[in-house]
């Protein structure tokens, strides 16, 4: 990949991991290679059910959740997020979604989103003013 010059990168926490939750291997696995090369360690996640397995064992090496809104499994993207604003307060949320918005699945506006598809500077872009916002 080749890198965009010219944008703000965001700065990744050391030993810190961006915990991407998304169905779609395709994306998922671009995701992590997009955030990889910012210097992020990453774990991807096909559904929340996995994803919220991960937060009750690792969570305090999370240092940011990006998930999707629409998987299949127990609970989707959305109760993810609710769940871990509860239990994991300090951890921020990015949401992505390419049909729902944070506030047609009762999440409001207190996180940030990104509508699917996105650019690489535009999903670096949100992550750096999630990762910021919350310092």
């Amino acid at each position: 990949m080749t890198p965009i010059p010219n944008r703000a990168s965001p700065s990744a926490p050391l030993g810190q991991m961006v915990l991407i939750v998304e169905d779609d291997p395709l994306i998922r696995d671009l995701l992590c290679e997009i955030l990889e090369s910012e210097g992020f360690v990453t774990q991807g996640m096909a559904n929340a059910d996995r994803a919220l397995e991960f937060l009750i064992d690792q969570s305090s090496r999370v240092c940011l959740l990006l998930t999707d809104i629409n998987m299949h499994g127990t609970i989707n993207g959305a109760e993810l997020a609710k769940t871990s604003i509860l239990l994991w307060p300090a951890i921020p949320i990015v949401v992505m979604s390419g049909v729902e918005t944070p506030e047609t699945v009762g999440l409001g506006q207190n996180l940030a989103f990104i509508r699917k598809p996105f650019t690489v500077e535009k999903i670096l872009k949100v992550i750096q003013k999630a990762l910021v916002s919350d310092e």
